[in-house]
């Protein structure tokens, strides 16, 4: 069940030229006199009036080639010196540079915690031109073994409790009893900075702390809550009566203070208007979930970014929230940019066929922040593999990553070709400087749509999906594409043939 329904403002919509009124857009000519049901939430007000800004364009006439592209326009440069947009997850054991850079160009390799006793890794990701983060526990540890740095039955006055001196465990699918971490004990407080410490002492550029949304909200935690619950058994606390989200706010703050960047991982939007982060762990209406309950902006105080492991859903499901989120994590006014997504086999919905990634990483796109691909499918893997290494169980899919889209033309996604009563199932599209994405929102397939690129000048187009120029590589202002049903196709534009 979703957390309730928050009320959260809707930023200012930049509305962009039509072509042609009402051309699959909601309230145009093809939508005239059909009325919304009454008691739409609010997610599908924002949607509809960040939907205003929808509309086609372009001329009739399809593949139009032009003497040349405008040499004045800097579209291929800015290829050639891009700046790398996305990042890469690679929860494998890191052997060697050249495994990260068959990821193709990232802003960023979060490292997976097999990598947390091998020091090399961190110099393997920088010398493949990237910053190196490495996942890092917070949350809770196993007994019976060592685990991110800590074999916490050893210490057991550094675990939380709900009840006198017991620590809280939780049994999980290893059979062994997770504790969680009493992050108020002093002794706790020492020993993470000086572990983050000797993480920047072996190289790593950042951090990443997992169970976010867990530690700061109680949504998906396991066992009785713990967010807004102060430890019974804490010591020698570093701020008295400070809630377990509190102090998992103050862990990150000890990352800033060892040189170290920290990504958040809060597995939703921060901006979800259903459970925006940081509720406060001291307002009653926060504990019952009420939707009008005070929030804290703490939460963006230590991290350069915050991940999203639910910026999309299988097909339409979840859009209008989707689309109010996403358009949060680019635009908001304060804190737009700083969310990256990352598409894994849940948000998949357990698809994992290659044209299901491709659909659900252009619905993302449909927004300008930072998306990285994840899958745990060997047969993909296997078709990533290098000739003669076995294949790995995690697919990463390079050729989404390393696309470089630029800075968006439209100020908002556009949809047209709509289903006839439905504002959601259409084409949708978004063009940028070096690039553009198009995604068939629908079950049925749509031959022949126009794309006109919106570039000043004409450019050579290639579609990343089929790995091939499209226009019979000719310079065009336009190209036509077969869409077949729940597809995304990835284009990208320069001024020389492919």
């Amino acid at each position: 069940m979703h957390p309730p329904v928050g009320s959260v403002p809707v930023p200012p919509v930049v509305r962009a030229p039509r072509s042609a009124p009402g051309a699959g857009c909601p309230g145009g000519d093809r939508g005239s006199g059909r009325r919304r049901r009454p008691g739409r939430l609010l997610v599908a007000v924002a949607l509809a009036v960040a939907m205003c800004a929808c509309g086609g364009g372009g001329s009739a006439s399809t593949d139009r080639a032009r003497r040349g592209p405008d040499r004045a326009s800097p579209a291929d440069p800015e290829r050639r010196g891009a700046r790398a947009e996305n990042v890469a997850f690679w929860y494998l054991p890191i052997r060697s540079a050249e495994e990260i850079r068959r990821l193709g160009p990232v802003r960023l390799v979060v490292a997976g915690p097999q990598n947390i006793d091998r020091p090399d890794a961190a110099r393997h990701i920088r010398a493949a031109g990237t910053e190196a983060y490495l996942y890092q526990q917070t949350y809770w540890f196993p007994t019976g073994r060592r685990y991110q740095g800590l074999r916490i039955d050893r210490h057991p006055e550094w675990a939380f409790c709900l009840e006198g001196d017991t620590p809280l465990a939780v049994r999980r699918r290893d059979g062994r009893d997770w504790w969680y971490l009493d992050m108020n004990e002093r002794a706790v407080q020492e020993h993470l900075a000086a572990r983050f410490a000797e993480l920047r002492r072996q190289g790593w550029d950042g951090v990443f702390f997992d169970r976010g949304l867990a530690a700061l909200t109680g949504y998906g935690q396991e066992g009785p809550p713990t967010w807004y619950r102060t430890s019974t058994c804490t010591q020698d606390p570093i701020r008295p009566g400070a809630t377990f989200a509190d102090t998992w706010i103050d862990v990150s703050a000890l990352v800033r203070r060892a040189g170290l960047k920290l990504i958040v991982n809060y597995g939703q939007s921060p901006f979800d208007p259903r459970v925006p982060m940081r509720p406060d762990p001291r307002d009653p209406r926060c504990v019952e979930r009420a939707s009008d309950c005070r929030r804290l902006d703490d939460g963006w105080r230590h991290p350069n970014f915050v991940a999203n492991e639910a910026v999309a859903h299988p097909r339409d499901q979840d859009w209008d929230n989707d689309f109010v989120a996403n358009r949060f994590n680019e635009q908001h006014p304060l804190h737009g940019g700083r969310v990256i997504g990352l598409i894994t086999a849940g948000t998949l919905g357990g698809d994992l066929r290659r044209d299901n990634v491709y659909f659900q990483w252009a619905r993302v796109k449909l927004f300008s922040f930072p998306l990285g691909v994840a899958v745990w499918d060997r047969e993909a893997g296997c078709r990533q593999a290098v000739a003669g290494q076995p294949c790995p169980a995690l697919a990463t899919y390079p050729e989404l990553t390393r696309v470089a889209l630029g800075a968006p033309i439209d100020p908002v996604p556009r949809s047209e070709a709509c289903e006839e009563g439905s504002a959601t199932r259409c084409v949708w599209y978004r063009r940028y400087r070096q690039g553009g994405v198009v995604v068939n929102v629908s079950d049925r397939a749509v031959p022949g749509h126009r794309f006109p690129l919106g570039v000043r000048g004409c450019r050579f187009v290639r579609d990343v999906w089929a790995d091939a120029p499209l226009a019979g590589n000719r310079c065009v202002t336009e190209v036509t594409l077969d869409l077949p049903p729940w597809s995304g196709r990835p284009l990208e534009y320069r001024d020389r043939p492919w």
